[in-house]
């Protein structure tokens, strides 16, 4: 007989991570949806449970919290369930002069977009292990190799989340885990998205994707272990021109780009 096994995935209640677990459910994967209590984390899991009849489990937490990857992995103890599969998918970001966001802020960022996901890892990562099938995707951005002006410290978590896995993937290769790297370009997830669209004008809409087209791509790349998972052939081809630019060339055009949003 064999072991019930699930999906984990952070911030899964909205946007990529909801799409990206309608995705799994579709493939009949059970998942744990890990949230804030925001009130969409049940209606995602029981609007799962209707579509797809597979088993899905929440828990509502603030990854922020210094003790959240501990609890996270104690619920999952407490109630049995083997972890196969970790995506670190929750995440947030600002945009604007540095100066102009307070520290506590960029704290929480930093936090949720790195802090919870090493914890994460680090915790579930001997179990993953264990399995013949494991898997781990850590959600960065196609920006994670552009540094960028009034996102400094957002595009830094993503690089962080890059480097990080690339590193531990290679640290894996003689297991049966495999890591990726989800790298998408914007995607239109909620309001504060909506704003950042609009502020780029026509040239960044030409690069929006909405979550399930995103998770279409995302998760096939998972399961066969890709290493970078970049959706879409024009952030594909921006990703490969941008490696080709002189270092003081590429952050002049960044800043000129990405000037929108100072304010």
């Amino acid at each position: 007989m064999h072991e019930t096994t699930y999906a984990l995935i952070t911030g899964g209640s909205a946007g990529i991570g909801k799409a990206m677990a309608m995705e799994l459910a579709r493939r009949k994967y059970n998942l744990l949806l890990v949230a804030l209590d925001d009130g969409l984390l049940p209606l995602a899991a029981q609007e799962i449970r209707d579509r797809h009849g597979v088993t899905v489990d929440c828990l509502s937490i603030d990854l922020t919290l210094e003790s959240a990857p501990a609890q996270v992995h104690a619920w999952c103890r407490k109630k049995g369930y083997t972890v196969n599969m970790l995506i670190n998918n929750a995440g947030f970001g600002r945009s604007g002069l540095f100066e102009d966001t307070a520290l506590d802020e960029y704290y929480r960022m930093i936090e949720l977009n790195n802090r919870a996901a090493v914890g994460l890892t680090y915790l579930f990562l001997p179990g993953i292990t264990r399995q013949a099938d494991g898997r781990i995707l850590f959600v960065s951005s196609m920006e994670a190799t552009m540094p960028l002006p009034y996102k400094a410290v957002y595009t830094g978590t993503k690089n962080f989340l890059y480097a990080f896995a690339l590193a531990i993937r290679e640290e894996l290769k003689r297991t049966p885990v495999q890591v990726s790297i989800l790298c998408p370009g914007p995607v239109l997830t909620n309001e504060e998205g909506k704003k950042r669209l609009k502020a780029q004008g026509k040239g960044g809409q030409l690069l929006v994707m909405m979550p399930e087209a995103v998770a279409r791509i995302a998760v096939p790349g998972m399961l066969r272990g890709q290493r970078v998972i970049i959706p879409g052939t024009l952030p594909i081809l921006i990703n490969i021109f941008m490696g080709f630019v002189p270092l003081g060339i590429k952050m002049s055009l960044l800043e000129r780009v990405f000037r929108v949003y100072k304010k």
